[in-house]
């Protein structure tokens, strides 16, 4: 199976839908509101609007997975999820020279329970202390990426369990994380006719 984003880059078409998806919301029935009093999609209209266009369905909790595509292969009917993270650009940091807006980086949280993180944390011996000192960053990494694999699979397993239907399963391999960056209006926009 080929979709967009999942195992495959969109094509130009495609991100145009994705676009047009995306800016249906900015009829007043986004939910999150900009300078100017119109609107724009929140991260689960996001999420919906993705599952729309990829023939997918939204998880509408905080499951590992935001939307889920099934597809019938090979007798079974394999599962593919993905997390998507948005963020606004001008809540990243703020750069003023141009030498260093061009080594901006976008960084993705993968990880949203940072209670469940610091518990695995501790239990390997690491604390708040070397967090904030910049020690032992390839343990921390490896601890909480530890604790998203458990989180993948013990989603994955849930899923499947609800479905009640034995026969789907999960490619974890093309079970992506989506990345979206998005810029807000700034507050002293000027509008024609206002």
């Amino acid at each position: 199976m080929e979709k967009a984003f999942i195992t495959r880059a969109p094509t130009a078409s495609e991100l145009s839908l994705f676009a047009k998806y995306l800016g249906s919301y900015r009829d007043g029935s986004g939910n999150n509101r900009e300078v100017d009093d119109s609107s724009r999609a929140d991260s689960r209209q996001i999420e919906r609007c993705f599952a729309e266009l990829l023939d997918g369905t939204t998880t509408e909790n905080k499951a590992f997975y935001d939307f889920v595509i099934e597809s019938n292969e090979s007798g079974s009917i394999a599962v593919r999820g993905a997390s998507v993270k948005s963020k606004e650009i001008k809540k990243l940091l703020n750069y003023k020279k141009d030498s260093e807006r061009k080594k901006m980086r976008a960084h993705l949280e993968i990880s949203n329970s940072s209670s469940k993180d610091w518990e695995l944390c501790r239990e390997y011996g690491l604390t708040e202390a070397d967090f904030r000192e910049g020690r032992h960053a390839e343990r921390f990494g490896e601890v909480i990426l530890k604790r998203q694999e458990i989180d993948r699979i013990s989603s994955e397993q849930a899923y499947v369990a609800a479905s009640k239907n034995s026969s789907k399963v999960f490619i974890s391999k093309h079970s992506v994380f989506i990345s979206i960056l998005y810029s807000g209006l700034e507050k002293n926009v000027n509008r024609p006719g206002f």
